[in-house]
């Protein structure tokens, strides 16, 4: 950015969400005036939340690494960038020529998905080191969406999303969108969306443990159980085929096997569910009603449904239940974006996975093994161990459950790079850290989001300031420590590494994609370009191999005997406790901006009245589980349910102290968060 005395403004999208706001940053002489909405942004509308006005602050914060750092005897020291590629690359060779390719890991954080630089150059990386211990934050978090993704449509990307502006019945089950700007559903200024629904007759229904931010907007909020989602999904769709609501619609020409839909439902009657869900059966007749009876509707379920032992499986129930009403690819309904750089890409994936983690035999998807099988893999003995580890953008010390027990796997490793703007609860155990350029010095295109957004848009930001001298993007730390593990042979190898930067790269994606753009036309149009509503994509869309989506899948099917089994297990524990989400955070890369820390204490544990007795508002109380305790303030209030507690996740105290690394999700191995068994001490 150059000096220049008079105010100037600059366009771009904010990238510390899903939400892919449009915002304008007044500038002057070097200097951020302010940050505010974009009005003339065709998606967001103005619309921003306090995290974009952190922007500024990230790229100011006086704990920003900008220089590789070493640890030393005497503490870090900081080195050349030179030195830094040599040492990381040497390290990883030595470690690989000793004990196998599969004794390096290499793991990638969630601001991974917010950096199309990371996101085209990061499997560069992966590549080179060819190993098979590869994570990252999706076995955290979205993973049952991926799983069900590529079992039903063929691609792990292929995931429908709400029409949230054309329908008339929005039901959200586990989600909070006010407080999340969407996730999974790329939608700035939810609030409004919701009110708009609610202004042309529509009806917003959240099913939730708490009665969240966006609940306290909705038409009716339903308390439910902990993990007892499954269930009722299981009697919606069993009402569904009672009140002889089955319609598919256009869907009827390539969905195969609702006879096993009605099947694996018929015992699941809202009498029989009432009592595991503390839903009354009444209340799910109605639901059912009013959902399959709606002009359109749609079901959309977020981190309370998949983050618990059921997670894949409700995933599934919710595609079941959209595509049998009739609002799979149809507005108003369940839909798929159709971005401008078509990230679906590559032939059908075979579900059998091609290997398996080495100690607990966890399956791998997408060439990554659960995060929740880090920990064992670094500290059980034997050939495969994982001797040293690269992290990128990512913390998973707070992010992943049981930190401590990682913490201390981290401490056995031969060598660890971090690839971080911060010394973080993670980075502090490498030995290098590699710190990228971020946010308003780097240019922004948003690859992931805009595969799940509710509005077909693409919209492309230059960087606002000029990169500092002797700083790195990510994408050129992922090429130089590619290069240097595994250097390219061939001619053509060699002039195709030449070539690739992440804008030309984003351009050819462009001009090859669905709409043919280009990324001059888009720097043409800085607030952005609106591609429309979005359309029916199937069946010519689908990945599958016989262009059917396969309603009961046979992986699936077999699940759901646990979800059988458990039925007839009552709940023993008193309290469970679930996460929530804040709007000032995002998870746990945004804990140290000081301007989203404002305001009372977001930290609390929520519990209701008849929970507390004994007990008063903002006390200091104990909460232990299996695996730890921690100490945090409490917080009275009716907003939760009877035996049900709230910690908000990743921040201090980190409420993923409580949670199992061995207890995850039977199917995919995605971490558990919700329904965690937990006592309170005073």
């Amino acid at each position: 950015m150059k000096n220049n005395s008079a105010t100037q403004k600059h366009y771009r999208s904010c990238n510390l969400c899903e939400a892919v706001c449009g915002i304008v940053v007044e500038h002057q002489e070097g200097k951020i005036i302010s940050i505010k909405g974009d009005k003339d942004d065709p998606f967001s509308k103005g619309h921003i939340c306090p995290k974009a006005v952190a922007l500024q602050d990230v790229y100011n914060s006086p704990d920003r690494l900008k220089q590789p750092l070493q640890k030393t005897k005497s503490g870090w020291e900081q080195i050349s960038w030179k030195d830094a590629y040599q040492i990381t690359a040497d390290k990883i060779k030595e470690i690989q020529a000793q004990h196998g390719k599969d004794s390096i890991a290499f793991y990638q954080g969630n601001p991974s998905v917010h950096n199309y630089g990371t996101m085209l150059f990061s499997g560069n990386l992966r590549k080179a080191l060819k190993t098979k211990n590869n994570y990252s934050a999706t076995s955290l978090d979205q993973l049952p969406h991926q799983y069900v993704a590529q079992i039903m449509f063929g691609h792990p990307l292929m995931i429908p999303v709400p029409d949230i502006d054309r329908t008339d019945y929005f039901l959200i089950i586990g989600g909070n969108p006010l407080a999340s700007n969407g996730s999974m559903m790329t939608a700035p200024g939810v609030a409004g969306r919701i009110k708009a629904i609610q202004k042309r007759g529509g009806k917003v229904v959240v099913v939730d443990p708490r009665k969240t931010e966006t609940a306290k907007k909705a038409d009716q909020h339903i308390f439910i159980k902990p993990v007892a989602d499954v269930y009722l999904l299981l009697a919606l769709i069993n009402q569904v085929f009672v009140q002889k609501g089955i319609d598919l619609k256009s869907a009827k020409n390539y969905c195969v096997n609702l006879d096993e839909i009605e099947r694996i439902c018929k015992d699941y009657s809202t009498e029989k569910v009432s009592e595991f869900t503390g839903v009354d059966s009444s209340i799910i007749t109605t639901l059912a009603s009013e959902f399959m009876n709606a002009n359109t509707a749609v079901c959309y379920g977020r981190m309370g449904v998949s983050v618990q032992e059921y997670g894949t499986i409700c995933q599934w129930l919710i595609n079941v239940l959209n595509i049998i009403t009739g609002n799979l690819d149809s507005p108003g309904g369940h839909m798929f974006p159709n971005p401008a750089v078509q990230v679906r890409r590559g032939k059908n994936r075979t579900m059998k996975p091609r290997w398996y983690s080495r100690v607990s035999k966890k399956p791998e998807f997408m060439s990554e093994l659960p995060t929740t099988v880090l920990a064992e893999e670094i500290t059980t003995e034997g050939k495969g161990k994982i001797r040293g580890l690269i992290v990128s953008a990512g913390n998973p010390v707070v992010s992943s459950p049981n930190g401590p027990k990682l913490a201390k796997a981290l401490e056995q490793l031969d060598f660890m790079a971090s690839i971080d703007i911060y010394k973080n609860e993670t980075s502090q155990y490498a030995d290098l850290i590699l710190p990228p350029l971020t946010g308003l010095e780097v240019d922004h295109y948003d690859l992931a989001f805009y595969n799940l957004s509710v509005q077909n848009v693409a919209k492309y930001s230059p960087a606002l300031y000029e990169p500092a001298p002797n700083t790195q993007f990510n994408w050129q730390i992922f090429k130089e420590l590619s290069n240097r593990i595994r250097p390219p042979k061939s001619i053509k190898a060699k002039l195709m590494n030449w070539w690739q930067t992440p804008t030309r790269l984003l351009n050819l994606g462009l001009k090859t994609g669905p709409h043919k753009l280009s990324l001059k036309q888009l720097k043409k149009n800085p607030h952005g370009i609106d591609l429309g509503p979005l359309t029916p994509m199937l069946p010519t869309n689908l990945f599958t191999k016989d262009k059917k989506v396969n309603l009961a899948p046979e992986i699936l099917l077999e699940g759901m005997e646990l979800v059988h089994s458990n039925f007839k297990k009552p709940s023993s524990a008193r309290l469970k406790l679930i996460s929530r989400r804040h709007v000032r955070s995002n998870n746990s890369w945004m804990g140290n901006i000081e301007r989203l820390k404002g305001g009372s204490n977001k930290c609390t544990l929520q519990i209701n009245p008849k929970d507390a007795e004994g007990m008063a508002d903002g006390q200091l109380v104990q909460v232990r589980s299996v695996t730890g305790s921690i100490k945090v303030t409490l917080e009275i209030t009716v907003d939760m349910m009877p035996s049900v507690v709230s910690i908000l996740h990743g921040s201090q105290p980190n409420n993923n102290e409580l949670t199992d690394l061995s207890v995850m999700d039977p199917i995919t191995g995605n971490a558990i968060f919700s329904g965690v068994e937990v006592y309170l001490k005073i």
